[in-house]
């Protein structure tokens, strides 16, 4: 990590608390990607708590719709890639629980990408044919609702009710 003002030590965060559901959204219009025609969708909703050193606690949500035939083109069933995003989503949920990096919202969300992520990929596609392993596209749009919920979260636990409308960073 790189070097930090000190200072910034008291607004860092440790997650204390991660929930996932899922809402099935059906579409005003059907939506075209390329052999595919969309008409309903899965989205990911996911619930981040997050915990201050003072002890202070914050609630952030986040959610993004799987878009199956956006994020995994394939020639492998619709059914078979979306039940795969809704279980890597599943096993993201547990892997930020578990996760015990802390800081400023934006350091938390870069190192769980950058060395939790790819492990839990690889994992997840370990031992499946080329076709049904998942693309990293699918896998970052599994992890953005938790980091969407995350960053929600930072803000009401560290910045001592600046508005979001004002620069905090």
């Amino acid at each position: 990590m790189s070097s930090r003002d000190p200072g910034t030590a008291s607004r860092d965060v440790r997650i204390q608390g991660v929930e996932l559901y899922f809402l099935p959204v059906h579409t005003r219009m059907p939506l075209k990607f390329g052999p595919e025609t969309l008409t309903s969708v899965i989205c990911a909703r996911a619930r981040v708590v997050v915990e201050d050193c003072h002890g202070r606690r914050a609630e952030g949500w986040g959610e993004t719709p799987l878009s199956v035939q956006w994020v995994w083109p394939s020639e492998v069933s619709y059914s078979f890639r979306n039940a795969a995003l809704q279980d890597f989503c599943h096993q993201l949920t547990e892997a930020w629980a578990l996760f015990e990096g802390s800081g400023h919202a934006f350091e938390i969300g870069y190192d769980f990408q950058q060395t939790v992520l790819p492990e839990v990929l690889a994992r997840f596609n370990g031992g499946k044919p080329l076709a049904e392993r998942m693309p990293l596209l699918g896998a970052l749009v599994c992890c953005s609702p938790f980091d969407l919920a995350l960053h929600d979260a930072y803000i009401p636990c560290c910045c001592d009710g600046v508005a979001m409308s004002q620069v905090v960073f």
